[in-house]
């Protein structure tokens, strides 16, 4: 069975392959936008249904509503991300030392069912950004503070120094990395590989979209886009 789902055709399954088990009480991801604070930067995501006629109707937050769409509306309908995909995870260190070494991006080439692109408007002021910036088209993963009003266009070719994602967490200690993938030139499923020691143990933890399956990331240009439309006066306008 495909474990992303109506969204995804039939492929390898490649990552399914290496999915034995949900992260360990070690590891926290959060994949909901909403609550840590993105929900305000604003981002274009795919549903796969033949028109707007077919979406859920989206709740009126007032004026939050133009520049949002809700995580968990998006989930209702077997949504996922365009170009660019943000999620956090949190490590915690119980009773062990725990040393972070590394990640590894596990990414797939997926193809996606026909749907339609619900598009942003124009992004607003600049925002601060430190974090794990993972190239899909290329696999890799690299970790580097962004600075201020960086565009995600810019993404793919970051001037910033790169710095190892490496830190020793003593017990009763946790950190934060801020995670950003963005796809330019396919459409693909993928998971994060997070390299630990534990107590000196080598440990490998799979970051899957809520813990459970591979993230989506769609090409901006997939053929399997049949639409775009932006939320605007209450509806859903068709966009040239």
């Amino acid at each position: 069975m495909d474990i992303v789902g109506p969204l995804v055709g039939a492929t390898a399954n490649a990552i399914a392959d290496k999915v034995v088990k949900r992260p360990s009480k070690r590891i926290s991801v959060n994949s909901d936008r909403d609550t840590f604070g993105m929900s305000g930067r604003p981002h274009s995501v795919f549903i796969p249904v033949q028109s707007v006629e077919d979406l859920v109707p989206l709740p009126d937050l007032g004026g939050r509503t133009y520049f949002s769409k809700p995580f968990q509306w998006v989930e209702q309908q077997h949504g996922c991300d365009i170009m660019r995909t943000s999620f956090q995870f949190v490590v915690h260190a119980h009773n062990a030392t725990v040393d972070i070494v590394g990640a590894e991006t596990i990414v797939e080439a997926a193809t996606v069912r026909p749907g339609i692109a619900l598009v942003r408007p124009p992004a607003g002021g600049p925002m601060e950004i430190r974090h794990l910036s993972v190239n899909l088209d290329e696999a890799t993963a690299e970790h580097r503070s962004l600075g201020e009003g960086v565009e995600v266009r810019e993404l793919g070719q970051p001037t910033q120094p790169v710095s190892a994602l490496a830190e020793t967490l003593q017990p009763g200690e946790s950190t934060l990395v801020h995670v950003e993938a963005y796809a330019l030139k396919a459409t693909y499923k993928w998971a994060l590989n997070l390299h630990l020691l534990v107590n000196g143990k080598k440990q490998t933890e799979m970051l899957l979209h809520n813990g459970e399956r591979p993230f989506v990331t769609v090409w901006e240009n997939d053929p399997a886009i049949t639409g775009r439309y932006l939320f605007d006066g209450g509806q859903w306008v068709l966009q040239p």
